[in-house]
């Protein structure tokens, strides 16, 4: 399931408005529609909020579902932050980086990429 879909069925299940969701974040309403409809995502930041505000983790958000590999083995949270990570633009996912004291060289290699 994906973030938009996981993030609306939780709100709905607790019973709040996108309004209310937003209060309880400290975000305006239009970025919780925007997250819901898929034109924007939250930073590594806001969706640790999320989770924590819904009492699931980061994985519930980003996949309800343990998706298995071809070996039959089934992704960790740790895969499914990353796969979140690499979705983001590249000038965002660089600003998280930084803020999070990233090294030198990383910073450098994300820069060298296309």
């Amino acid at each position: 399931m994906a973030f938009k879909s996981a993030l609306r069925e939780l709100r709905l299940q607790d019973e709040l408005t996108q309004g209310e969701l937003a209060n309880r974040l400290g975000v305006a309403k239009s970025t919780v529609s925007m997250w819901e409809s898929g034109e924007r995502k939250p930073s590594l930041e806001m969706l640790e909020a999320i989770a924590d505000f819904f009492n699931v983790n980061m994985a519930r958000l980003l996949d309800e579902e343990e998706t298995p590999t071809p070996e039959g083995e089934r992704h960790s949270e740790d895969n499914r932050i990353i796969e979140f990570l690499r979705s983001l633009p590249k000038d965002r996912l660089r600003g998280i980086l930084l803020s999070q004291g990233a090294p030198e060289d990383v910073i450098a290699e994300l820069d060298q990429q296309e």
